[in-house]
């Protein structure tokens, strides 16, 4: 499944938003391989369960593409293709990694009924974050 040369180890970032790749388009995370490392960026929420519950879909949902022949220049210019539509790429018609995203969201779903998290309150935070960040790049 996994193919020649591709990166081994994954590392986790939590960063301002506005240091999110510019590629990512407004995003709350990001993926990408640097120096032969999948790097996850996360634009820091100043909550660590928010935080930690948007890595927990960047890292799924980066892993099921890896596993699954998603590669990272298709997320990337999707995005950047649909940036300005109305919330995430992820979850249009067409997307490549389509699937993927929502396998990753339906996981963060979870994770968020387990800590009590209200989901409509955490995806909104982590929206409006999203939102700010094209503003401040």
């Amino acid at each position: 499944m996994r193919g020649e040369g591709e990166a081994v180890n994954y590392r986790i970032e939590f960063i301002p938003a506005s240091q999110i790749r510019k590629e990512a388009g407004p995003t709350a995370g990001d993926y990408f391989v640097r120096d032969g490392e999948v790097v996850i960026q996360i634009a820091d929420t100043g909550n660590r369960a928010y935080n930690l519950l948007v890595a927990h879909h960047e890292f799924t949902e980066r892993m099921l593409n890896e596993l699954q022949g998603v590669k990272d220049e298709d997320v990337d210019a999707f995005d950047v293709a649909n940036a300005d539509c109305e919330g995430e790429p992820g979850d249009l018609i067409g997307c490549p990694y389509g699937f993927q995203h929502q396998i990753a969201t339906s996981f963060e779903r979870c994770l968020c009924a387990v800590l009590g998290i209200p989901w409509a309150e955490y995806d909104q935070s982590v929206a409006t974050g999203a939102a700010n960040q094209s503003a401040t790049c």
